[in-house]
């Protein structure tokens, strides 16, 4: 491989970066992307990573509930994760600590 031909895939996978680093940038691509996913909650999604970036959890939060088993998952293959988000959202839901009201409120 010549240096050209380096320096041409250099080129090609930076912008491929660019691209994925702003498509992950809040936008209203993103925010319409978010609703999409929102509306239709039987979606599958693959990996901690990704369901970390749909609940708006973080990474180590969604490994935890899921050793935990908090949150319900398919296991795939060997490393290999699947969530329902439906069935993600409900057992959070279920977890839900619900507030009290104060005496003499209504």
């Amino acid at each position: 491989m010549g240096v050209g031909s380096w320096r041409n895939n250099h080129s090609a996978f930076s912008a491929a970066f660019v691209g994925m680093h702003n498509a992950c940038t809040t936008s209203t691509g993103e925010l319409a992307k978010a609703e999409s996913i929102t509306r239709n909650l039987s979606v599958l999604i693959h990996g901690d990573l990704a369901l970390a970036h749909a609940i708006g959890a973080g990474l180590s939060t969604v490994r935890t509930w899921r050793a935990k088993r908090l949150i319900p998952y398919i296991k795939t293959g060997h490393k290999s994760i699947t969530y329902n988000l439906s069935k993600v959202l409900a057992a959070l839901e279920a977890l839900e600590v619900k507030a009290i009201s104060a005496k003499g409120t209504h």
